[in-house]
């Protein structure tokens, strides 16, 4: 099952146990649980049930703890079909991404990835990424209600010590001459069999 279908099942889920119809617009995968030093990718996606949606924009906030070193990437059908994907900055002092947009002739129904931000930790901590401005409309442009935001929870967690990758290094010198040293014990003890089978 690929990301988009995953995505799909879970929307598709959420909305019915909703009970009525929505346009969703959320992050996934979400929660995130990193270590300093990690990048991982956070998908923008929309969920559309009222009506087709031909433009987005939207703005991205995040925490101090959390980098954007990369530039955002378009996908979906957006991707496909948009005039002019873009944004105005990336603040990481500030922790926003702001005037993520585009606009596509071709009105987008049901679930879309709209875009990928890569996101590196830099620090421990714990805090949300969430939206901020978001405005979607069809390809008329007319305004689509926006009925649900989410976010992510992001917890950032300290990177393994060097002392504690030098003690799994000695643990596993430790196994490895255990184990050869009974594989010699082993040839030995069958060495001294043979030898005294052949005196016999």
């Amino acid at each position: 099952m690929n990301i988009k279908s995953a995505l799909l099942l879970f929307l598709l889920l959420g909305t019915s146990l909703s009970g009525s119809a929505a346009t969703i617009f959320s992050f996934a995968p979400a929660p995130v649980t990193a270590s300093v030093g990690d990048t991982f990718d956070l998908h923008v996606v929309v969920l559309f049930t009222q009506a087709p949606v031909g433009a987005f924009a939207f703005d991205v906030a995040f925490p101090a703890f959390l980098q954007v070193l990369s530039d955002p990437t378009e996908e979906g059908l957006f991707a496909a079909t948009g005039c002019c994907f873009g944004w105005n900055s990336i603040d990481n002092v500030n922790g926003l991404i702001s005037g993520l947009s585009d606009f596509s002739g071709v009105a987008d129904f049901g679930v879309d990835l709209l875009v990928d931000i890569p996101f590196t930790a830099v620090a421990v901590g714990t805090g949300q990424i969430t939206f901020q401005n978001v405005s979607l409309s069809d390809s008329n442009g007319d305004a689509v209600a926006v009925d649900t935001l989410g976010t992510a929870d992001v917890t950032v967690t300290p990177a393994p010590e060097p002392s504690t990758w030098g003690m799994a290094g000695v643990g596993v010198a430790i196994a490895a001459a255990w184990r050869k040293r009974r594989t010699l014990d082993s040839l030995r003890t069958r060495s001294f069999a043979n030898r005294t089978d052949d005196r016999r």
